[in-house]
């Protein structure tokens, strides 16, 4: 039954391209809410420690803010710092030739 599948994916290469751009938007549709979420919960770091630092009195309930204040700005820079690289990694492959047997004989030339 494994044989049969590999000659149906084989006699298919319009289905697979498909499925790859489908998974290329399925990424980019993730990426693209971490990017929302890595900044929202910046936002919300910002706001916890800005009200915490804000108040001349000191209770437990700012210093848990205060604390749950950097944690979520450590994973929403974390989430940012991620998912820009990734950004970045994509368009550089992009903005490369294709194929690089092309670029060598350009540069013999």
């Amino acid at each position: 039954m494994k044989e049969n599948e590999r000659e149906e994916k084989s006699l298919a290469p319009d289905e697979d391209a498909a499925a790859k751009q489908k998974h290329r938007q399925q990424e980019d549709r993730s990426r693209f809410f971490q990017l929302l979420a890595g900044g929202y919960l910046v936002y919300l770091a910002w706001q916890l420690i800005s009200g915490a630092i804000g108040d001349k009195d000191w209770q437990t309930t700012k210093l848990v803010g205060v604390i749950a204040g950097v944690v979520f700005a450590a994973v929403g820079i974390w989430l940012l710092i991620r998912n820009l690289r990734a950004e970045a990694k994509k368009y550089e492959a992009a903005q490369q030739p294709e194929d690089p047997e092309d670029k060598e004989g350009e540069d013999e030339t």
